[in-house]
């Protein structure tokens, strides 16, 4: 159940590089309570006659940057706050990585420091930066107010125009108006929903309005990217003052290099067959060969990956073996016979994927150069807790943590990170028999899904396997709440008096902010407070 996954969010699937420079440009020296310069910069503005896309492209030149890491590409704006410039981005455009690399100005600088992120905000800082391009930086506006029909410009770097020499790198600019502006009251965030085009790879890109002012960072689009929801200026600058004071949030920040703290040799501990942990060997200029051993008792499955690949380059050989036993317990949990399981071939696993597992636990891959490498491990036949030591030719980094365990009180409303390779949060709510209480998983922008297991029933591998299978055990999804109808309700009356596991995971792949809420019924009005569009939402690229 649950396992973890290398989704991301729609990015663009290219290399990821780091983030770019800083230096001249013309300023006021008043500033706004965050610091932020209250003037835009007179180059941004439209000249007598000028239209505003053209002031917006000149302007671009040196104040909208490429940013790239090996797992995706995006857009980023340069700022300035005491002095110091650093790159304005989506967090989700640089997660789960500690550097990435900014092209600005014509100009490349590689691995600039993830200063830290707002998940909640979806936005990052990339810097201090400390090239010596000509770079102008841009203001944030937080007093600029945007009405139904006003024009407004989307500036980015679609996936599509990215390249391997920084000089031929150009931004796009589409035009559009502000067809509404959406809030987020749980968490006290406005949006503007615009027409103008959003495309893969202009996450953290600037919205403009006609007067050259940056009103917001785009990020999400929804119906088929018709539409962009843009994080409005005040949102924006306030996550920037809380990742500049040290109030970010937590951030995986895996190193795109080999480090120090690399092991070769390990443990791998599960908490039980729905938890998955991975094993990160960053790329390298040149081919290599991986060396791996895995303790195979309680027989775990091994699968290694590559970030620019859609199948596993390896694969252990028990792989079809133990789903094939879990679909004969299924099929058994559920009175059936075990003719009515599938032909293992059905799984879509590649047998030219096991030939690297060159003996029960050993394997003996290929490594391309310019590649990261992921080695997920679980142990869907788990009864319990499982551990497995390791060995590895090449030095690697543990990426996923443990599932937590924590109280949570009716009436109790508390905010977790779920960081990009977490498993999940548990948490235990004591209910009395005949207790009505509403449960709500929320995020600002991301989908959230949640596991509700009665009091005193055990996580078996079948259940775990497959939820349907299970008693007391119900999987919670979109239930039409939020912004993008994401977030996951649940109105539950108790049968039986104990305590209630909530499993609250993420289906994102990236490092987000989780609003888990009980409500009591009796003390308060429950049921769906504000229907939110059923058209389906994605995030845009990079």
């Amino acid at each position: 159940m649950l396992p973890r996954t290398l989704v991301r969010r729609s990015v663009a699937p290219l290399v990821l590089t780091a983030l770019l420079g800083v230096v001249s440009c013309s300023k006021d020296t008043s500033s706004s309570s965050s610091g932020t310069t209250t003037t835009i910069p007179s180059r941004c503005a439209p000249k007598t006659g000028e239209k505003a896309a053209k002031a917006l492209s000149r302007c671009a030149t040196d104040s909208v940057a490429y940013v790239e890491n090996e797992d995706a590409t995006g857009t980023g704006v340069v700022i300035e706050r005491k002095g110091k410039r650093y790159i304005l981005t989506n967090a989700h455009v640089v997660d789960p990585f500690d550097t990435a690399d900014i092209t600005v100005a014509g100009a490349r600088t590689e691995a600039v420091p993830v200063l830290g992120i707002d998940a909640g905000a979806d936005i990052a800082l990339v810097g201090p930066l400390t090239t010596k391009a000509e770079l102008t930086a841009l203001t944030v506006a937080t007093t600029t107010t945007l009405e139904r029909g006003d024009d407004v410009y989307l500036v980015g770097f679609p996936g599509e125009v990215s390249t391997d020499d920084p000089a031929d790198l150009e931004t796009t600019i589409a035009s559009g108006i502000v067809s509404r502006t959406r809030e987020v009251k749980e968490f006290g965030q406005k949006y503007f929903q615009t027409d103008a085009s959003i495309a893969g790879g202009q996450s953290g890109g600037p919205l403009f309005d006609d007067k050259g002012s940056l009103v917001g960072i785009s990020g999400l689009s929804f119906a088929d990217d018709e539409f962009a929801l843009v994080l409005s200026g005040t949102d924006v600058d306030e996550a920037i003052t809380r990742i500049l004071k040290g109030d970010g949030d937590d951030y995986p920040a895996v190193p795109r290099t080999e480090t120090d703290d690399m092991v070769e040799k390990g443990t791998i501990e599960l908490r039980d067959a729905s938890e998955t942990q991975q094993l990160f060997i960053p790329s390298s200029d040149e081919d290599r060969t991986l060396d791996f051993t895995l303790d195979m008792t309680n027989s775990p499955v091994v699968s290694i990956t590559s970030n620019v690949k859609d199948d596993p380059i390896a694969i252990s050989h028990n792989t079809t073996d133990v789903l094939t036993e879990l679909q004969k317990q299924v099929a058994a949990s559920k009175g059936g016979k075990p003719d009515e399981i599938p032909d293992p071939s059905a799984y879509g696993i590649d047998e030219k994927a096991m030939k690297p597992e060159t003996s029960p636990g050993v394997f003996h891959v290929d490594l391309a150069a310019d590649e990261d490498t992921y080695i997920a491990i679980n142990a869907p036949l788990a009864p319990g807790a499982f551990s497995a030591t390791f060995t590895s030719s090449i030095p690697v980094t543990l990426l996923a943590g443990t599932t937590t365990e924590e109280p949570i009180k009716v009436g109790d409303s508390v905010d977790r990170v779920l960081q990009s390779f977490d498993n999940s949060a548990d948490y235990l709510l004591d209910l009395k028999e005949g207790q009505k209480v509403e449960i709500l998983a929320a995020s600002p922008q991301s989908d959230l899904g949640m596991v509700i297991i009665d009091p005193g029933v055990q996580l078996t591998p079948i259940a775990l396997f497959d939820l349907t299978s299970a008693e007391g055990v119900e999987m919670v999804d979109d239930s039409d709440e939020g912004l993008y109808g994401l977030d996951a309700l649940k109105a539950l009356t108790a049968k039986t008096a104990g305590t209630y596991r909530i499993r609250l995971y993420s289906n994102d792949g990236v490092t987000v902010l989780a609003r888990l809420s009980v409500k009591d019924c009796d003390e308060a009005k429950c049921g769906k407070s504000a229907k939110s569009s059923k058209t389906a939402t994605t995030e845009a690229g990079g």
